[in-house]
This record gives structure tokens, sequence and C-alpha cells, in this order.
């Protein structure tokens, strides 16, 4: 798998002695959906900005698609299409008179703007001023501009903040439908775990300028299993607690349940597979889980 972004050891202040982001590196493969998650000051955006180039890290480098970021780099971001905080948008103008802006500056095909509002379900609303737009309308305006040119990547600051439930849908549903449709490798911020987990591959965490956790999202979900607690029902509870404590930690025995620690699905397995071969009947089994939320609070808490 190509790389898409690359950053070694990126360290950014806005003030001296304050790194808002601190040593951090990340790499984005070809075709994933990168998850940067982090509470409101975490360094999310300030990370964004230093990947393209917005600013000059202290610290570090960043590469994308395996060439140095510079100034200069205009050849590199003709590949790249971005939405930062909230769209920039000539509310005065149409839809459509809004994207001719970016594509007569960067001399695209005249049907590229039809085709990108079309891409975001926006070509009954192409000759509507921009100022009678709702947020989720904006909002996919503001996405309609990044596809401008067909970019390789897409880098998305918080694209569904302040949008209502139908609005966040319909943008989840774009992201899924560039990436399996086009191609298209995505980095979004979000400070909402909930929503990007129905879309992400891959999951960074960032709090107080530092990655907490970085892995696949198969990944990140395995650590709800960290600590959970197994309810069990037998025929016989007092002999599963005495099988059961030898190997686990035992929390409750009463005649109805047995309260077990485990730590991951093969410890759950292993505890029926005793339970089994010491002759028992297991009634009832289930797995009380960390919350994903929980365990993103407690990451960016520590």
């Amino acid at each position: 798998m190509n790389t898409v972004v690359s950053a070694t050891s990126l360290s950014f202040g806005y003030v001296p002695q304050v790194k808002t982001v601190n040593s951090i590196s990340l790499d984005i493969g070809s075709g994933q959906i990168y998850g940067f998650l982090g509470p409101n000051g975490a360094g999310k955006t300030t990370t964004i900005r230093l990947l393209l180039g917005l600013l000059s890290p202290h610290a570090g480098s960043v590469a994308l698609f395996g060439q140095p970021v510079s100034r200069k780099s205009w050849q590199l971001f003709s590949r790249i299409g971005a939405m930062i905080e909230t769209p920039s948008l000539y509310e005065h103008l149409t839809a459509v008179e809004n994207l001719e802006i970016g594509r007569r500056i960067r001399k695209l095909d005249p049907g590229m703007c039809s085709h990108v509002l079309e891409i975001v379900g926006l070509t009954a609303s192409a000759r509507i001023k921009v100022r009678e737009f709702s947020l989720g309308m904006k909002q996919r305006l503001g996405l309609a501009v990044a596809l401008l040119g067909k970019p390789e990547l897409l880098i998305l600051d918080e694209p569904t903040n302040g949008l209502d439930p139908h609005g966040i849908i319909q943008v989840r549903e774009l992201l899924q439908t560039l990436n399996q449709d086009y191609g298209t490798t995505i980095l979004m911020s979000s400070h909402i775990l909930a929503e990007v987990e129905k879309v992400a591959t891959h999951i960074g965490i960032i709090s107080k300028g530092q990655f907490v956790f970085q892995g696949t999202m198969q990944a990140l979900q395995s650590l709800s299993f960290q600590d959970s607690t197994l309810l069990l029902q037998t025929n016989d509870n007092g002999k599963a607690a005495l099988v059961l404590k030898d190997h686990y930690q035992v929390e409750a025995n009463t005649a109805q349940t047995i309260s077990v620690k485990a730590s991951s699905k093969a410890q759950t397995a292993q505890i029926c597979r005793l339970l089994c071969d010491a002759g028992l009947d297991v009634y009832h089994l289930a797995a009380t889980a960390n919350d994903l939320e929980n365990i993103f609070l407690k990451m960016v808490n520590r």
C-alpha cells in the first residue's frame, strides 16, 4: 500500500515554550479513511494546517505522496482537496458560481462543476444563492469545492460540525461513496468518536498535542473488551465459581449469576470451555464491555 500522508516527529507552537503539536508521527495509506480524533484544543486543526503547508513546523517533516511538503509544493496540492473548519463561500453567489471561481482559476474542464454538484447531491440547487442554503447544504457545497479537480486525498476538518442528524448522515454517506466508488483517501478530524467509528478504517486520537492511540478501528474496538465483566449463569453456580477462581477474578457469586473479569474474546471462550469441561451447563453468558466513548474519554483525560 502506498503512503499518501507521512509526518515524522512534527512539532509546532504558537507561543514559545508551549507546544500545540508535540513530536507526532503518522502514516496514512492509499484508500484509507483516517479518523483524526481529539477534544477541542487538542491540536487537530494545527496538525492539518502543518500537513497542508499552511504552517511551517518548528521540528519534524511532512511528506505527501512520498514528496516533502514546502510552500512551493503547488503540484502536490493540486492532488489534494481540503475543507478547513467552515467552508469559505460567497453567499451572494449561487452554488455553481462559487464553483466556477475555483474551476476557472485552476483551468479545469467546464463540466467539472456539474460533476461535483452531482456527487454531493446539489444539482437541483445549482442556481440557488448560497445565503438561502441550510448549514448542511453549505457543508456539502464546501465539499464540492474541495472535490474540484478529482483529488486523490481529501482533508476535512470537522466536516459534520453544527449539522443536524440528517445532515451528519448525508456527509457520512458522501464520504463512504467517495472512498468506495472513487478510491479517495480521506483524513477527517472530529471530536465525536461515535460518528467517526461509523466511517473510518483507521483512527488516531490526539490529546494535548500528542497521540494517545493510533491503529485500525478494529484495534480500538478490541480495547472495549479489556477489563470487561462476564455475567454467567450455570446449573451449579457454586461449582462454577470454584472452577474459575484459580484462573480468573470472580467478583460476585449468587444463586442467579456469577461475575467474572475478562480482558479479551479469547478469555471469554476459555471461561466457557473450562465450565463445559467441568461438566457444567452454561445457560447464560454476556459480556459487559466498555463503551468506546468511555475508552476515548479515558485516553484524552489521562
